[in-house]
């Protein structure tokens, strides 16, 4: 699973919009996200994403999860049972 933050904030910065980095997201988070924490999300370095952290982007940048994020499956070889 991936987080397409960086390019929603990329895709806000070529819109002129806010938040467009995300310094100006934990900033218009009010508090609910740290800036380590946003840039540590833009740069998809995450393991557990809080659903607190789930709400909070997504009312904030004004999306929903599936706009967020990207799901791609992994073909897993099976083993032998």
């Amino acid at each position: 699973m991936r987080l397409r933050l960086a390019e929603i904030l990329k895709e806000n910065q070529r819109k002129g919009v806010e938040p467009s980095t995300a310094d100006q997201l934990a900033k218009k988070s009010k508090g609910r996200l740290s800036t380590s924490t946003a840039v540590r999300l833009a740069r998809d370095e995450w393991k557990v994403l809080p659903r607190d952290v789930l709400i909070t982007l997504c009312e904030v940048l004004e999306v929903g999860p599936n706009d967020l994020l990207d799901y791609t499956p992994v073909k897993r070889k099976r083993g032998r049972s």
